[in-house]
């Protein structure tokens, strides 16, 4: 692969390509190798897609979502991965937003035995693998929201919120977050 947002992991016949670039040059050049299709290209494009899963001839495509907390602005958002899968490889497309795939990916790049246990059987397992750290990820992230939530309803019910169950800095984060 010619494009340094290109990288490639290879043990016991399975290969993990991983994109960390959603631009055209970098998708043509995935797709020339594997064979996917141009719809598969386009969506993996910007803007986001719809989240999704196709069985196509030779490889499935999906489309999900993860949150992801802006710190600068404080708000929270999502970004788009994108996974090729056969038995035999798996391609993940995203823009570098989750940490959670790029360490992943570094840590089995580095350490054989940690690349020997996930790239044994099929390419599903990497796969399986990577879902569960991007949801052990994320989980802290829906936590937050979820108090969010819980804590607006509370503000908004007309039941009486007194200073000892929120502080003032809480409940004007939640005011912008939720546009009151």
């Amino acid at each position: 692969m010619k494009s340094k947002y290109i990288r490639e992991i290879k043990q016991n016949g399975l290969v993990w390509v991983n994109v960390s670039k959603q631009a055209e040059k970098e998708l043509r050049e995935v797709q020339k190798r594997f064979g996917f299709e141009d719809q598969d290209i386009k969506e993996s494009l910007p803007p986001f897609q719809r989240p999704k899963i196709v069985k196509r001839d030779g490889y499935y495509f999906m489309i999900l979502h993860f949150p992801v907390f802006d710190r600068e602005t404080r708000r929270l958002g999502f970004t788009e991965v994108d996974f090729f899968l056969t038995g035999s490889f798996l391609v993940t497309v995203h823009d570098s937003k989750l940490i959670t795939i790029e360490n992943f990916f570094n840590d089995c790049a580095k350490n054989l035995k940690l690349r020997k246990e996930f790239f044994s059987g099929t390419a599903v397992h990497v796969l399986f693998e990577l879902l569960s750290r991007l949801l052990d990820c994320i989980f802290p992230i829906l936590l937050h929201v979820n108090d969010d939530i819980i804590a607006k309803n509370e503000l908004t019910s007309g039941q009486r919120v007194t200073v000892s169950n929120f502080n003032l800095s809480k409940i004007a984060s939640i005011r912008s977050e939720f546009a009151l």
